[in-house]
C-alpha cells in the first residue's frame, strides 16, 4: 500500500485495512510518501524490497572480490497494489513503480485519482489503474443523466468540479420516495447516479461504486463478471 502522510491518508488506509483483512487479505508493506515531493523512489524501492536485492548484491561482490553482473529483484509474494493518490500524484507514482519492476502488479486505487474530467494527455500515466467511482462520472455522454447535461450547459466552469456533491444530492432527492420499500425488501439496489444503494436495518444508506481502468489515458468501465 502506498498512502500519503497525514491524517487523511491515515483515515482512509485505516478503513481500507479494516475491510481487507475482514475479506482475507494481507497488508505486506505500508509505504507513507511525502505528497508535497515529486520523487517517491526511497518508498518504492523500501516497499518492494529493492534495497534488500541490492544489499545482498553488494554482499556478494566483497564475498566474491570481483564484479558481478546484477539486476534489482523486486519481492514476490506480492499480488496487488493499492494506491491512495491524488491525480497529480498518481501520475507521478505510477511510472515510478514501473521503473522499480512492479509493472505486472495490478495497480488499484480510489475515485480520489481521477479528476472526472477525459483528458488523454495528462492521464496516459494513469495506464492500467483500476479505481471505482460513480455512474455519474463514468457514464458516456449518450447515457448521461439530462441533469448533468443542465448543469454543464448552465454552470460549465463547476461541472466537473463539483460533479460528484451534484449527484450526491440528486440521489438524496431521488431515493426518498423508495426509502420503505428499499427497507422492507420490495425492491432491489436503488439504481443511482452515485451508484447502487441500498439500506439496511439501521436505515442507513450504503452505495456500491462502478469500477473502471485506465487505457491510453482515458476511463473505461469494467465489465461486471
Amino acid at each position: 500500500a502506498f498512502i500519503p502522510e497525514g491524517p487523511w491518508g491515515e483515515r482512509i488506509y485505516a478503513a481500507y485495512l479494516e475491510e481487507w483483512q475482514a475479506l482475507g487479505g494481507r497488508v505486506l508493506e505500508v509505504a507513507y510518501y511525502d505528497a508535497a515531493k515529486t520523487d517517491h523512489g526511497a518508498a518504492i524501492s523500501t516497499a518492494l524490497n529493492l534495497d534488500s536485492s541490492k544489499a545482498r548484491h553488494q554482499q556478494l561482490v566483497r564475498l566474491a572480490g570481483q564484479t558481478l553482473e546484477f539486476e534489482p529483484r523486486r519481492r514476490q509474494d506480492v499480488d496487488t497494489v493499492f494506491m491512495l493518490a491524488t491525480p497529480r500524484q498518481a501520475r507521478l507514482i505510477n511510472p515510478q513503480l514501473s521503473f522499480y519492476r512492479a509493472s505486472r502488479l495490478p495497480v488499484y486505487a480510489t475515485s480520489h485519482v481521477y479528476t472526472g474530467r477525459v483528458d488523454s494527455s495528462l492521464d496516459a500515466d494513469l495506464d492500467k489503474i483500476a479505481f471505482c467511482d460513480m455512474p455519474w462520472i463514468l457514464d458516456n455522454k449518450a447515457a448521461r443523466d439530462y441533469l448533468q447535461v443542465n448543469i454543464e450547459e448552465y454552470w460549465p466552469a463547476n461541472a466537473a468540479r463539483y460533479g460528484r456533491f451534484h449527484a450526491l444530492g440528486i440521489d438524496a432527492w431521488r431515493v426518498l420516495p423508495y426509502i420503505d420499500q428499499m427497507e422492507n425488501n420490495l425492491m432491489g439496489a436503488y439504481q443511482g447516479v452515485t451508484g447502487n444503494l441500498t439500506i439496511d436495518s439501521s436505515r442507513q444508506i450504503h452505495r456500491n461504486l462502478d469500477w473502471a481502468h485506465f487505457k491510453q489515458g482515458l476511463p473505461v468501465r469494467l465489465q461486471s463478471q
